[in-house]
């Protein structure tokens, strides 16, 4: 049987940038999203906030809004009300490849 060896290398191994080096990451705030499509209301005055790092669940029964919500998020679909937010950054009403542009995916 043979044993690997550590294969050696006159290269510095690769460093990784500090967090420090890189902007902070701005919470994603939405206040008040309200969606209606022909007169039925899907989202209602929806609103939360999303803190970098963080792991959210958007659950609930079928109908209730869930993609829809995630559509206005990414742009695919615009509110009638409310807002979305990269922290300073307005989100609501940019096209999709504007929204993912900002690191919204």
């Amino acid at each position: 049987m043979r044993v690997a060896r550590p294969v050696s290398s006159s290269r510095p191994a690769p460093v990784a940038p500090s967090p420090a080096s890189e902007p902070p990451v701005p919470p994603l705030a939405v206040r008040g999203l309200t969606v209606r499509f022909a007169g039925l209301t899907a989202l209602d005055g929806v609103s939360f906030t999303v803190e970098p790092g963080s792991v959210h669940a958007v659950i609930g029964p079928n109908g209730a809004g869930k993609s829809t919500c995630l559509n206005v998020l990414s742009g695919l679909y615009r509110a009638a009300e409310g807002s979305v937010r990269l922290g300073d950054a307005e989100l609501t009403g940019l096209a999709p490849h504007r929204v993912a542009g900002l690191g919204v995916a």
